[in-house]
């Protein structure tokens, strides 16, 4: 066995990314949307007879081709700079409209997603604003989405630009500084020197520049390490896929921005947590909530990261790369939904042992973060209990479990280092574990393989005591259930990919009610923990539960329509748990039905609906051809008849004309 030899911290051994919250605190700016309205029964009618046509083999989904970069060495984020001012704005309303009922949304999109924890640092993908491909970071650490423009002076050459006039929807406009949606009298209320210029009528906030006739409506990021970027608000058609879905949002063109504000493979950032944190200073609509607004997507989408590369799936996850059940924690908010927010425990286990360490009650989950961040002391704690455990093993060292630091090891060395775990929403919600490959991450230097330490400490995270990231989101697909508040986390594929032949295990989350969540509870010290009851390390976890019958059994409507828990679809004729469908049984969306009100003796016929409808439409046209022909064929007859009626008289007349003439000559 070889002995630990550190690598010298001459820089650091990955790149890493942390991205935080923008500057302001929430502000609110929208009204809650219209109720939706149901459709008419015609309408309804007329799904029902499109419903026959045969379902398509294979769900329909969009795959964004992304260029893969090489490796880089980028730099720490940071937590952003708070701006301490409480700024308030009256609710304007300007995104109010109809809503599109959830009946009619599309449920899935996918986006496979490159980069990697080693060799970029994070994960993007390539949207594409007004028709054109820009690579975005995906951070769920924030809700800004901002990408450089064709004439920013101080971005990368490079750079994947996004050029106003090469916009494909002619719908691309950029907001001034007078316009009715740049925020007003925020200028006096910032830190000095915060605006680039401010508007003397009413106080908003301005970028202007010497490209800038006319200043617009600025939009500013800044983060605690002296990163960051600076423009104006724009507006275009945002698409996560070439062709796909997208919708007409605001975002920041960036015209200005710092060396580090993003690594050489990364363009911009898509921000996808929620709207409270897009105040910069201008409170917008977040891309991923007008996608919702506008009924495209469900409120809801899925991460899954590899080593390399991952997808991102916005809707209704896919159980297909999921290789164990679903668990699921509760989010815990204390105010307007910021950060994707969750109670840790108060603790870890340590080899099954729970063990309390300081400063580790609330966590985010943040894929905009590289490693897991936790304060120094929670580190120090976390340290040396893990040195106990792996107390007599031959790479254990006083100095070798510290952030970010790597070491020579193999496989199998590591593998006598202890596992972790902790709770996604308190005891009672998901456990994440997290194994010595886990949380220790292969890092080839100079052609010496090397395991770095998953970790990193942060002094200062205003009110957070960790931030979960990349390190323990690689072996688990993370479900951001935001319609029910809930994290849902279960393990993965190893390249994020269907599993070919493999059973999809019951992947439906615990029945949520529509009903209006309860505050949640403060944290509060926990006083004891009795740690779950290990399993033998030989038996199948996923094998020890007897078997039971489940909704996706049944093939017949009026089988699925008897059960209590289980909905039948018009659409895709097959039966599905209501909880997977997030309804109750007196609340299911269509195309579902439960219960007395599937129709399932209708159903038989409606295959046989749109034939007798295509048969009764050709004999429609069959008898109108048939009737054109005939009134065509007697006017025919009849214009004969006429001629020849006046040939006769034409004759007549001759002949009566020449009997005198013949008279006259005897």
């Amino acid at each position: 066995l070889h002995p630990p030899h550190p690598v010298p911290p001459t820089a650091p051994p990955f790149p890493l990314s942390y991205h935080g919250s923008p500057r302001l605190p929430p502000h609110p700016f929208f009204r809650r949307p219209l109720h939706p309205r149901p459709p008419p029964p015609l309408l309804l009618l007329l799904l029902l007879l499109l419903a026959a046509r045969p379902a398509s083999s294979s769900p329909a989904s969009h795959a964004i081709p992304l260029a893969k970069g090489p490796a880089a060495v980028g730099s720490r984020r940071g937590l952003p700079a708070v701006w301490t001012q409480i700024v308030r704005e009256e609710e304007l309303g300007v995104w109010e409209r109809w809503v599109v009922p959830r009946r009619w949304v599309r449920r899935e999109f996918e986006a496979p997603m490159k980069g990697g924890i080693v060799s970029v640092g994070m994960y993007y993908i390539t949207a594409y604003f007004g028709g054109q491909p820009v690579r975005v970071q995906v951070d769920t650490g924030s809700s800004d989405v901002a990408v450089p423009m064709k004439t920013c002076h101080s971005c990368r050459n490079g750079d994947k630009r996004f050029d106003p006039s090469a916009s494909k929807t002619g719908l691309y406009q950029e907001i001034m500084c007078n316009d009715a949606l740049c925020r007003r009298d925020v200028c006096d209320r910032l830190p000095a020197d915060t605006c680039p210029a401010c508007d003397a009528d009413s106080g908003a906030c301005c970028y202007t520049d010497a490209q800038h006739a006319d200043p617009g409506c600025a939009f500013l990021l800044r983060y605690a390490d002296g990163s960051g970027a600076e423009g104006s608000l724009v507006r275009d058609v945002v698409n996560f896929t070439e062709n796909g879905v997208g919708a007409v949002a605001l975002f920041g063109g960036i015209f200005h921005d710092s060396s580090n504000f993003e690594f050489p493979q990364v363009d911009g950032i898509l921000g996808m947590a929620y709207k409270a944190l897009t105040c910069t200073p201008t409170c917008i609509e977040p891309v991923f909530d007008a996608l919702v607004r506008e009924g495209k997507v469900e409120d809801t989408f899925t991460l899954c990261m590899a080593y390399e590369g991952g997808v991102l799936t916005l809707g209704e996850w896919d159980p297909a790369v999921f290789t164990s059940d679903i668990q699921w924690g509760a989010l815990s908010f204390s105010a307007e939904p910021m950060y994707y927010t969750f109670e840790l425990g108060g603790g870890m286990e340590v080899d099954g042992k729970f063990v309390s360490l300081p400063s580790f009650r609330v966590a985010i989950m943040d894929s905009g973060t590289t490693l897991m961040t936790l304060t120094r002391e929670t580190f120090t704690a976390l340290s040396a209990e893990v040195k106990k455990v792996c107390n007599g093993s031959p790479i254990c060292d006083e100095d070798w479990f510290r952030p970010s630091i790597c070491m020579k090891a193999t496989l199998e060395e590591i593998s006598t280092l202890p596992t972790l775990a902790f709770y996604v929403g308190g005891q009672s919600g998901a456990r994440l574990e997290l194994r010595p490959s886990d949380y220790l991450i292969e890092k080839t230097y100079q052609d010496m393989k090397t395991y770095c330490v998953g970790f990193m400490i942060a002094d200062s995270m205003s009110g957070i005591d960790s931030v979960v990231g990349n390190t323990a989101q690689i072996r688990y697909a993370t479900i951001y259930d935001r319609r029910t508040s809930r994290l849902g986390i279960a393990e993965s594929t190893t390249d994020c990919k269907p599993a070919s032949g493999s059973n999809v295990p019951n992947s439906a989350p615990p029945a949520a009610p529509e009903q209006e969540l309860p505050e949640p509870t403060p944290v509060a010290p926990i006083p004891s923990f009795e740690p779950a009851p290990t399993q033998d390390p030989g038996a199948n976890p996923f094998a020890a539960a007897p078997p039971t019958t489940q909704c996706s059994d049944t093939s017949r409507c009026e089988s699925c329509a008897a059960r209590a828990d289980c909905a039948w679809s018009y659409t895709a004729h097959h039966c599905r748990d209501l909880a997977e469908l997030n309804a109750v049984a007196a609340n299911v969306p269509f195309p579902y039905c439960h219960g007395r009100t599937c129709a399932c003796k209708e159903e038989k016929y409606v295959a046989r609906g749109a034939m007798i409808v295509a048969a009764v439409a050709a004999g429609i046209l069959l008898i109108v051809g048939m009737a054109l022909g005939a009134s065509v064929y007697r006017r025919r007859q009849a214009r004969i008849r006429a001629e020849e009626v006046m040939r006769a008289l034409e004759e007549e007349e001759e002949g009566s004309v020449r009997e005198p003439m013949v008279g006259e000559m005897d």
